[in-house]
């Protein structure tokens, strides 16, 4: 059996979901969602792990960002600084 794929995520509130049980009225949209990751988890075909939000890379995809974080997150992705000639 290979290993599970692991999930980094930087809320610690929806780690613990997939842990405990616990749905309130703001959580309702994504309980069907949350069934699956779990029967997933419980399955060990997925592993849910926390990333602190300073660490999350990821983020170059889906905000905007500084210079430095952009550099930083780029880095990660082992992107160069690439130079148009026109």
């Amino acid at each position: 059996m290979s290993a599970p794929t692991t999930i980094m995520c930087d809320n610690q509130s929806a780690i613990k979901k997939k842990i405990k049980l616990v749905f309130h009225d703001k959580t309702k949209h994504f309980e069907i969602d949350w069934h699956f990751i779990q029967e997933k988890v419980e399955e060990k075909i997925v592993q849910v792990d926390f990333i602190s939000t300073t660490k999350q890379f990821v983020d170059i995809l889906t905000k905007a960002l500084s210079r430095i974080k952009f550099e930083t997150c780029r880095s990660r992705f082992n992107q160069k600084n690439v130079e148009f000639q026109s």
